[in-house]
């Protein structure tokens, strides 16, 4: 969809950090003096209690003048944040969480990276990640975390693929979030994913390098009203509003949505195509819609007929049947159709297999001996999965007959 129209900012501009917080007192005094100790302050913090009972207006009644509290009946997530948007008149906004921690030179980081960079709209930055209490000590004990080096036209599809960054480790103009519309209250959860993307589609993204917060990780309850969770069932009830989201999606996006930005267009060639056609497969598959996904897979196998496999493609097959999260990992059934879908062509099942291969490895090296025999088990259905006789057949025979 870009370019679009670019938000204007002042040449001294100003920031506020927006906070929606439900019975997170302890976890949300924490938060706040982190950004009240940036060697760039804020000039607005805004917290939004989202029908909290317990001592949240306390907390933040404690620190004065430096942070302003609305309260509104619990409504979700999605619509604190909205209300708080409507309340903030800063040129940028950074949305943090209730239980994570900025660090020092978080919003300092961002806006000399914005000064430097003004082809982009927004950034984002990694994270560390941290349980229990905080200190410096903890983060210094480890190594600085790093994020895939996405070229920039490639920042939405990527983030569709995988979501690599957070909120909390962007800033964003606020004319920005107006232009693309409120937070989805029908999302109890992954309305900050949603965000992103819609963000993403239509903004220029910016990576920052350094981290500039820390993720706390426990073991709390999560979502609003009937809808609230433990740590447990996060993985579970993120899977469902990731359909909702990518449901809409596959629905909304042009195949020119899928490319790098460059390669974009209302008509496209038959090669750029099927690689918009397997880069939705791939998409689609992350996102638990496997019947999408395997729709497409077989419209991308039609397409390419009998030409030979590119190397992006190989890299999108490959990036296909690895798992990310083995608290959730893809079906059994997705792998025996997948490899059904392939009609045994070699250079396709190659990458399938090096996809797999590579989670495997890293469960290896994890001492995650579950997991490698659970992708034993999808590499056998792969396999297993493939037309009768294929694995007689003479694949150097069959090139030769193209």
């Amino acid at each position: 969809m870009k370019p679009t129209q670019r938000p204007v900012i002042s040449p001294e501009p100003t920031v506020a950090v927006l906070i929606a917080t439900y019975n997170r007192a302890d976890y949300l005094e924490q938060a706040l003096r982190s950004l009240c100790n940036q060697t760039r302050l804020p000039d607005d913090i805004l917290v939004v209690s989202d029908g909290a009972t317990d001592h949240t207006g306390q907390v933040v009644h404690a620190f004065g003048d430096h942070v302003r509290l609305l309260e509104q009946a619990n409504g979700g997530k999605a619509s604190a944040l909205n209300r708080g948007l409507e309340e903030i008149r800063c040129d940028y906004v950074l949305i943090f969480d209730d239980d994570d921690i900025a660090l020092p030179e978080a919003l300092e980081q961002h806006l000399s990276f914005l000064r430097a960079h003004p082809e982009c709209d927004f950034t984002y930055s990694p994270k560390y990640v941290f349980s229990g209490e905080f200190s410096m000590r903890v983060i210094d004990s480890q190594p600085v975390p790093e994020l895939p080096d996405i070229p920039s036209d490639e920042f939405f599809i990527r983030t569709m693929e995988s979501m690599h960054t957070m909120l909390q480790g962007m800033l964003i103009p606020k004319a920005c979030l107006t232009a693309v519309g409120p937070f989805d209250e029908s999302l109890r959860r992954s309305q900050d994913h949603d965000m992103i993307l819609r963000l993403a589609h239509r903004y220029q993204a910016g990576h920052l390098k350094q981290p500039t917060f820390a993720l706390r990780i426990h073991a709390g309850e999560r979502g609003a009203g009937a809808d609230r969770h433990d740590e447990s069932e996060r993985a579970l009830v993120w899977a469902r509003y990731r359909r909702q989201i990518f449901s809409r999606l596959y629905n909304e996006l042009t195949l020119g949505d899928y490319l790098p930005l460059q390669q974009a267009g209302s008509q496209l060639p038959p090669l750029l195509r099927r690689q918009a056609v397997l880069q939705r497969s791939l998409i689609m598959a992350s996102n638990n819609l496997y019947e999408e996904a395997l729709n497409d897979f077989a419209k991308w196998n039609a397409l390419r007929g009998s030409r030979p496999l590119t190397v992006r493609e190989g890299a999108l097959i490959a990036r296909m049947t690895q798992i990310e999260d083995m608290t959730l990992p893809k079906p059994s059934t997705f792998f025996y159709r997948l490899g059904g879908g392939t009609g045994f062509d070699r250079a396709a099942l190659t990458a399938m297999v090096r996809g797999l291969y590579w989670t495997a490895h890293r469960e290896w090296h994890a001492g995650e001996m579950i997991n490698v025999a659970r992708i034993i088990q999808r590499f056998s259905l792969l396999i297993a999965g493939l037309p009768i006789g294929a694995v007689q057949r003479d694949p150097i025979q069959r090139r030769d007959h193209r």
